[in-house]
């Protein structure tokens, strides 16, 4: 688990490669063009590895990931971060897929 500066470090870094969002966030999710999740990544036991939190992600993005994936590659879209209270989504178009990690703060 991350602490609250470790996410606010990471709202300010350059670049992030998807190997160090793979290793730095809790859970990892690769979301096709049509929002079906195509890959999960949990690398830290987290309240948001909840089955319940998880379902909310994935239907927010399965709305989100045709039109989001169209606009960010449009765009040149390197990564979306969203910050919350207690943690950060972070968003990464990958070719035909969209790669989103959730860090949250104990």
């Amino acid at each position: 688990m991350s602490s609250k500066d470790e996410v606010s470090e990471m709202i300010f870094e350059e670049k992030t490669t998807s190997e160090e969002v793979v290793s730095r966030f809790g859970l990892v999710m690769k979301i096709d063009n049509r929002g079906h999740v195509t890959d999960v990544v949990v690398n830290a036991p987290m309240r948001a590895v909840d089955p319940e939190v998880v379902a909310k992600i994935s239907a927010i993005m399965s709305v989100l990931a045709e039109n989001l994936l169209s606009y960010v590659s449009s765009q040149r879209v390197e990564e979306i971060n969203v910050s919350f209270n207690n943690g950060m989504l972070l968003i990464m178009p990958e070719g035909s897929e969209i790669r989103v990690a959730l860090m949250t703060s104990p």
